[in-house]
């Protein structure tokens, strides 16, 4: 937790938005990981921050209504 994600360690099963995070630190970890030496035998399963900016959620919204008339 508090590190940043790398997919060849992890598995991310999801996101979670915490502005206090900076964005794509672990925030969870669901499951641990296992390796031998350099080799992983399984990654950990992980959530990720991510910030997400709402502003933009709203104007593909609009557009896509002003889309649909």
């Amino acid at each position: 937790m508090g590190k940043e994600f790398d997919p060849y360690y992890q598995n991310a099963v999801g996101t979670m938005n915490n502005e206090d995070e900076p964005d794509g630190v672990i925030v969870e970890v669901y499951q641990k990981g296992y390796m031998i030496r350099e080799k992983v035998l399984r990654p950990a399963m992980v959530v990720v921050n991510r910030h997400e900016v709402p502003e933009m959620a709203e104007d593909r919204l609009e557009e896509e209504d002003k889309g649909e008339e």
